[in-house]
């Protein structure tokens, strides 16, 4: 997987990239509460602009997104999805351009599907419970490693049975950026609808692992709480070792 991020950079810039500290570490703290011991079930990423918390993220959802795949291969069963929701329209896109660049070269057929403009048609003679029986969602290329969205079309695609059938037997991980923004009145509605879309993913195999990207803000375990529906004690946060000024989950 970083062999992928290196090569999506352009060779002109290589010289003055790198890994940092932060980055490194949210990536192995994620992939150590999804897959080895661990009390937390979420990790809020909390530093400034420019601080790398995208790369951090992405690299973790990403490996994860490849070894189900991996898996699914191996027992023939259907891999697991990854939700990206993002608060503005610009930033969903942007990201999903450098997401799709990853898996570019990341030497296997991981879908990036940017979940926004695009139509469901309405099936010539299907009634309602008919298409709600349909196992996958109209002109979405199989499988669907990663979704990118925004909180405003995640809010219409829950009304869609085709699109919530294939969420609920596969979302494994939902990564919401700038939660700082989600606050207020705002913060209230998000939360509820996080609170139905776990609600309807509930009885799959995998619980939901939940990760968030923030500005830095006070108390960020307890802002993730509240969103993901969980105990402060169950979000792991994690910030630059210089940055750090609250719970750590160390």
């Amino acid at each position: 997987m970083c062999v992928a991020v290196a090569k999506s950079i352009h060779k002109d810039e290589w010289e003055k990239v790198h890994f940092s500290e932060f980055q490194l570490e949210a990536t192995l703290k994620i992939l150590q509460s999804r897959y080895g011991e661990s009390i937390f079930k979420s990790q809020v990423l909390t530093a400034g602009v420019g601080s790398g918390k995208t790369i951090a993220f992405s690299i973790a959802t990403l490996i994860e997104a490849r070894k189900t795949m991996l898996d699914g291969m191996k027992n023939n069963n259907l891999k697991s999805t990854g939700l990206f929701v993002y608060p503005r329209t610009q930033l969903a896109i942007d990201q999903h351009q450098e997401l799709e660049k990853f898996a570019k070269h990341m030497d296997c057929d991981l879908k990036i599907w940017l979940e926004m403009s695009q139509a469901y048609p309405k099936p010539e003679g299907l009634s309602v419970a008919q298409r709600s029986a349909r196992r996958s969602i109209p002109n979405i290329p199989h499988p669907l490693g990663i979704i990118v969205t925004t909180f405003e079309t995640l809010k219409r695609r829950m009304r869609r049975p085709e699109f919530m059938l294939k969420l609920s037997k596969h979302l494994s991980t939902i990564v919401l950026d700038e939660v700082h923004l989600l606050s207020g009145i705002g913060g209230g509605m998000s939360s509820q609808l996080l609170a139905r879309l776990a609600e309807s993913v509930s009885h799959s195999e995998k619980e939901v692992h939940w990760i968030g990207a923030s500005a830095t803000i006070a108390r960020p375990d307890v802002h993730g709480s509240r969103l993901f529906g969980i105990k402060p004690d169950e979000v792991q946060v994690i910030a630059p070792r210089d940055k750090r000024n609250g719970p750590s989950g160390d």
